[in-house]
C-alpha cells in the first residue's frame, strides 16, 4: 500500500508540475509587438504605431538568424540587415573607381590640382629570382621639361588597377623628381630630363608581381613640368642611374 501511495503522489506531482509549465509558457509573450491582419483596422498607421512600438503586418516575415534581424515584407518598409564597415568601405571604393587610360604619344603638362594617372603595361610578370637578379624593373619617365630658373618637383606612385579602373588611393610611393632653381635667371627653352625608378622590390611588397598592368600617378608638388611619356621596362642591373 505504501508503494501505491508513493506512486500516486509522485504522479500527481508530475502532473502538477507539467500544468504549471504549460501555464508559464502560455503567459510568455513578446512585449510591445502587435500583429494586424488585413486592413480591417480603420485607425491610421501613426495611431497604431503610437499604441505599439512594434507594429507588424501579417505579411511581414521576421527571420531571426545569426548576426542580426532580417525582414521580408510586401509593404514599403523593409527591415534590412545592417551594413558592416567592410561592406560600406567596399561600396565606397566601387563608387570612387575612375577609368584610367594610357599616356599616349603627346606630351602632357602636370597639374597640381589634377594628378596625372596613366595605366602602363609591364614587360613581364611573375619573374623568377634569377631573372630579378639579372634585370631590374623600372618606371621610366622621359622628356621631362622644367624651366631652368625655378624649382620643380613631382612624386611618383604605383598601384594595382581594377581592370582599367583605378581606386582613390594613389598606392605606394616609388620616388621623386626634383630640380632646384638656378641662382642666375636665364631666358631660354626648357631643358629635357628623364627619371628612372626601380620598382622590383616595391612590387613584391604590395603583392603586385602577377599584375599585367600598373597605375602610375604623377603628383606635381611645385614648379612647371611637362613629361613626354611613362613606361615600364626591364634593364640590366649594372645599368647606371637606376634607383
Amino acid at each position: 500500500m505504501s508503494l501505491l501511495l508513493n506512486s500516486s503522489f509522485t504522479g500527481a506531482s508530475s502532473a502538477c508540475l507539467l500544468h504549471r509549465e504549460r501555464s508559464r509558457r502560455r503567459r510568455l509573450r513578446v512585449p510591445g509587438v502587435t500583429c494586424r491582419q488585413g486592413s480591417n483596422d480603420d485607425r491610421s498607421d501613426a495611431a497604431r504605431q503610437k499604441q505599439s512600438p512594434l507594429l507588424l503586418d501579417r505579411r511581414d516575415i521576421l527571420l531571426g538568424g545569426l548576426g542580426g534581424l532580417y525582414g521580408v515584407t510586401a509593404g514599403p518598409k523593409v527591415l534590412a540587415a545592417p551594413k558592416t564597415a567592410e561592406t560600406k568601405s567596399k561600396a565606397t571604393t566601387e563608387l570612387s573607381l575612375t577609368r584610367v587610360g594610357e599616356f599616349g604619344t603627346t606630351a602632357q603638362a602636370l597639374d597640381a590640382s589634377n594628378p596625372l594617372r596613366v595605366i602602363v603595361a609591364r614587360p613581364k610578370k611573375n619573374r623568377k629570382k634569377k631573372e630579378k637578379q639579372e634585370k631590374v624593373e623600372v618606371i621610366q619617365i622621359k622628356d621631362i621639361k622644367v624651366t631652368t630658373n625655378e624649382t620643380a618637383r613631382f612624386d611618383v606612385y604605383v598601384a594595382v588597377p581594377y581592370g582599367d579602373l583605378a581606386g582613390p588611393d594613389y598606392g605606394e610611393f616609388a620616388g621623386s623628381f626634383m630640380r632646384l632653381a638656378h641662382r642666375k635667371k636665364e631666358q631660354g627653352a626648357k631643358k629635357k630630363g628623364k627619371l628612372k625608378l626601380g620598382i622590383t622590390a616595391l612590387l613584391e611588397d604590395i603583392d603586385a608581381e602577377d599584375a599585367d598592368k600598373l597605375v602610375v600617378t604623377l603628383v606635381l608638388r611645385t614648379g612647371s613640368v611637362t613629361v613626354g611619356g611613362v613606361s615600364i621596362k626591364l634593364l640590366q642591373t649594372d645599368t647606371p642611374a637606376v634607383i
